[in-house]
This record gives structure tokens, sequence and C-alpha cells, in this order.
């Protein structure tokens, strides 16, 4: 079960990582079509894969470190409970305007899809 949840971890941060930079820009079809871009899960899925690394990876970390409460634990759990509260605002509202890539932002200013 580890390896899977290090699996998630490492495919949403690349991802999530890559889209902010503009590399997987494809995924953002969902956002400009308006079809897709009414129901906000698949709208603002892309801006969920950080937050969604964050909370898996947090998750991960805390699973080792439960058996022996400790600061450590309590500073994994704030981090896991900061990244759910994150992921989920961002899947429900529409993202604001500053944590967008510039290039989506771009987009959006001069019309193009690309």
């Amino acid at each position: 079960g580890h390896w899977l949840i290090l699996l998630a971890t490492v495919y949403l941060a690349i991802v999530g990582t890559g889209f902010r930079l503009g590399h997987f820009r494809r995924l953002s079809w969902t956002y400009f079509d308006p079809e897709w871009s009414r129901n906000r899960v698949y709208r603002n899925g892309p801006f969920a894969y950080i937050p969604g690394a964050l909370m898996f990876g947090s998750g991960l970390l805390l699973s080792f470190v439960v058996p022996s409460p400790s600061l450590l634990g309590d500073l994994l759990f704030l981090v896991l409970m900061a990244a759910l509260v994150w992921l989920l605002i961002t899947l429900f509202f529409r993202p604001a305007k500053f944590l967008k890539p510039r290039w989506l932002r771009e987009q959006e200013s001069g019309g193009s899809r690309g």
C-alpha cells in the first residue's frame, strides 16, 4: 500500500508542477470547454495536483510516525489537513487569478487556446 501512495504522490507532484510550468497545457482543456467547465471538479482538476501530492505525501510520512506521537507527527498532520483544505477549495471554487499559471492567465486574456 505504501508504494502505491508513494507512486501517486510522485505522479501528482510531477504532473502538477509540469502543469504550472506549462509543460502539460493540454490538461486545461476542461477548463476552457463550455460543456465540461460547468463541472467544477473537472474544470479545476489540474490545479489540485500539487495539493493532492502534499496530502498524499504527508499522509504517507504520517503513517510511519503515528506509532510514537511526536512534534513531527503533529506537524505532518497539520500539513495533511492544510493540503486537504487547499485541495477541496481548489476543486470546488474557481481559482483566484494569482493562483493560475501565467500561461493560463495569458490564454484567458488573449482568448486563444493552445
